[in-house]
């Protein structure tokens, strides 16, 4: 069993040791046991020096906790041993003992560790209990009989501080379990917060926090959290509550689902982390089936409290299975500069354009909207009619995603809402119509498919009424051939895979949305610059041939493309090979 109570799952073994490692290894790198203490290098008191605090702020039973306090047993048995293993057997104060002929640590040094580098906090008691049973019984030693008694486990919910209740107004139900971070832990939060935090937090969406915690509980949140919004998650917020526990220059790995990439929910989340901190690495796991009760494709992610600098490169991992994982063979690095909030975290894209040459998104170079939403859908397809009842003068001819070709519009028959209609139009005067969609449908765009293997885009210049999953780019501030050209390309193509890789659907379909749209990188061309004023000509012409017939244009219009972008010979190829891979 890998799932618990309240969207819990116990964490797999390999990845608690992957995250403890990435997340705790930094921080003890060129330190002596004394400097993680806070003391001098004979064990004093050092003012203004604090011991080294790990939490798991969703501990549940401990597995993070125990994974933690072994690989600082391990680190502190290995320092000691060689720093001067005699030494620290006969000091005053031993921290080293002798068993059955090997060197271990003594109880009280085990002791001490936990005691002052261990903090847990959990909603359950009973996990708790377990935690601290696990903690201790590795703290003791099977040599010691009885074990003292451990207090840095506490029952709480992390999320929810003391100023519930009085919100509230109400005598809160035990599952909610107020926390007060200031009475619980002060020294720790008066000196600026924890150095860890690692955590498998809960996966629990709004509708179930409101079904498990109640409507107050999950108002609460939204008031209290940058990342509750919409139908959030409590991940996300566990996200948030970590970043403001953790000191600055702290790190913190988590382990949360892919949905943190690209669910518009998460924006808030990902603006977070790429504004606040520097991601280090992000280790996709989602191919391991770690949970596949639960249906999750989980990221690891790692970050330290830093800004990050401009030209700072995040390492991704890529891990088919443990070994890779561990090993981290397969991995690349992308500059976290280039992701924005909206563009979301493009692990599986390694090509930088915006790096190179300067671009703008797409949306500051026009105006994106849905076709038909799914509220008035239903409404329109009643309003359908067939092309020889309705005047040409009199309504919009209406076309769906299939309609919808590289350059080309296919007028005929339509299958819209499980039915299918033969050349079907939709009357202008039609009541579903806003004032908004009659006049964008009135005037010239430029059309896209929202489910196709890549990019299909046209100009529509009849003026056409757009079913679901269509999406057209009105009021250009350029010429509209231009960016038909580019977005047409192999390139944009690539670039919209890649970035948003967990979107894609079975099959090798991309579903293609407005936020997607919006962030392809579209290139800025300075009127001096005559170079890219001669490419982007050339484009327009191939372009203009294209939709003239001339199928061969599209080779040239990509190569074009390449070059505006200054993509090298092997990026050119790994985009051929990609999308020659994908169409076979």
């Amino acid at each position: 069993m890998t799932k618990k109570a309240n969207g819990v799952y116990y964490t797999p073994q390999p990845v608690v040791d992957y995250i403890v490692k990435n997340t705790l290894g930094p921080l003890l790198v060129g330190k002596s046991p004394m400097a993680l203490a806070g003391c001098t290098a004979t064990w004093q008191r050092d003012s203004g020096k604090y011991p080294l605090t790990i939490l798991d702020p969703a501990c549940g039973s401990g597995h993070l906790l125990l994974g933690a306090y072994r690989f600082l047993l391990e680190w502190f048995l290995k320092w000691y041993i060689e720093d001067d293993a005699d030494y620290w057997l006969r000091s005053s104060h031993p921290r080293l003992q002798r068993i059955h002929g090997s060197l271990q640590l003594c109880v009280c040094e085990r002791q001490r560790i936990l005691s002052e580098h261990i903090y847990g906090v959990d909603t359950d008691e009973q996990a708790i209990d377990i935690a601290n049973h696990e903690l201790l019984e590795e703290m003791t030693d099977e040599a010691c009989d009885e074990a003292p008694a451990f207090g840095n486990i506490r029952c709480g919910n992390s999320l929810i501080d003391s100023d519930f209740q009085s919100r509230a107004n109400t005598t809160c139900p035990n599952i909610i379990r107020v926390f007060d971070w200031k009475r619980e832990f002060p020294a720790i939060i008066a000196r600026g917060g924890f150095d860890a935090v690692i955590a498998n937090p809960p996966y629990v969406n709004a509708r179930l926090i409101k079904q498990t915690q109640g409507e107050v509980v999950k108002e609460y949140y939204r008031e209290k959290y940058r990342g509750a919004r919409r139908a959030f998650d409590l991940y996300t917020l566990f996200v948030e509550r970590s970043h403001q526990l953790l000191r600055c220059g702290g790190r913190a790995g988590m382990i949360v689902p892919n949905k943190i990439a690209t669910l518009d929910y998460a924006r808030t989340c990902r603006k977070l982390l790429l504004a606040e901190t520097t991601l280090e690495e992000i280790a996709d796991v989602s191919n391991l089936q770690l949970f596949p009760e639960a249906r999750v494709y989980p990221y690891i992610l790692t970050w330290t409290k830093v800004v990050p600098d401009s030209e700072h490169h995040i390492r991704i991992v890529m891990a088919d299975d443990m070994e890779q994982l561990a090993t981290k063979d397969k991995s690349h690095y992308i500059r976290q500069a280039s992701w924005t909030a909206e563009s979301g975290f493009a692990i599986h894209s390694t090509l930088d354009v915006e790096s190179r040459v300067r671009t703008q998104p797409l949306v500051q170079r026009g105006s994106i909207h849905s076709g038909t939403t799914g509220f008035s859908a239903g409404k329109l397809a009643n309003e359908l009619q067939a092309w020889d009842v309705a005047g040409q003068e009199e309504a919009f001819e209406f076309i769906v995603s299939g309609n919808i070709d590289r350059y080309s519009i296919t007028l005929g028959n339509v299958r819209f809402m499980k039915r299918r209609f033969a050349r079907p139009v939709l009357p202008k005067r039609s009541s579903v119509l806003s004032k908004h969609k009659r006049r964008l449908f009135s005037h010239p765009k430029i059309v896209i498919a929202g489910m196709s293997r890549r990019l299909e885009a046209a100009f529509d210049e009849r003026g056409l009424a757009l079913g679901v999953q269509v999406y057209a780019i009105a009021d250009l501030r350029d010429d509209p051939r231009f960016i038909l050209g580019l977005l047409n390309s192999k390139l944009m193509s690539y670039l919209l895979r890649t970035r948003f890789h967990a979107k894609q659907l079975a099959g090798g379909y991309l579903a293609v949305n407005k936020g997607q749209l919006a962030q392809l990188p579209i290139r800025s061309i300075d009127d001096h610059d005559r170079q890219s004023n001669r490419l982007r000509e050339d484009i327009i012409k191939q372009v203009e041939r294209r939709e003239n017939g001339t199928t061969a244009a599209d080779d040239c219009i990509d190569q074009l493309v390449f070059e505006l972008y200054a993509l090298t010979n092997d990026e050119i190829s790994t985009i051929q090979r990609d999308l020659s891979t994908r169409d076979t």
